[in-house]
């Protein structure tokens, strides 16, 4: 997230067009995703449990696996030798898709904070040409037009 103390007006702006121009790069890397299975692929071993089987020394015999939640329920599926490279693929593509709408999260939340402190420049730049409009810790000068103080009017 972008820090700044008060920048200036515009190092604001620049800063809100860059962030435009990434927001509309990663809605166009979001938009290009076309297939994407959310999951983990995960290669587990297991033993069969024949007496007679190599298996029962080593680790176990070796299976593909996608694992995924799905409406609260862990759900688990063998995948078939020929299918893993594309399993990888589009599972990878989810977390790049997650990847992605995190940083478009955090692109808007630093463009409402760079737009609350352009809001802010904006108000103290129009007010500043003002006299009327002086805040309290500006300088304001002895006669400038304001509300009267109690006991300093005309019929005191």
């Amino acid at each position: 997230m972008i820090k700044m103390s008060r920048p200036a007006s515009e190092t604001v702006r620049q800063h809100l067009l860059a962030l435009e121009k990434r927001k509309a790069q990663v809605m166009s890397d979001l938009r290009s995703i076309r297939a994407m299975l959310r999951g983990s692929y995960a290669l587990v071993y297991t033993k069969c449990g024949k007496d007679n089987c190599w298996c029962k020394e080593g680790k176990g015999h070796g299976h593909a696996r996608l694992s995924w939640t799905e409406k609260g329920r862990g759900m688990t599926r063998k995948v078939p030798p020929d299918q893993i490279a594309w399993v990888q693929e589009v599972t990878a593509r989810y977390r790049h898709f997650r990847a992605l709408r995190k940083e478009l999260t955090d692109l808007s939340a630093q463009t409402e904070e760079l737009l609350d402190a352009h809001q802010e420049q904006l108000i103290e730049k129009t007010r500043s040409h003002k006299l009327f409009l002086a805040s309290e810790g500006q300088n304001r000068r002895k006669n400038s037009p304001g509300v009267p103080k109690k006991g300093k009017g005309k019929n005191t």
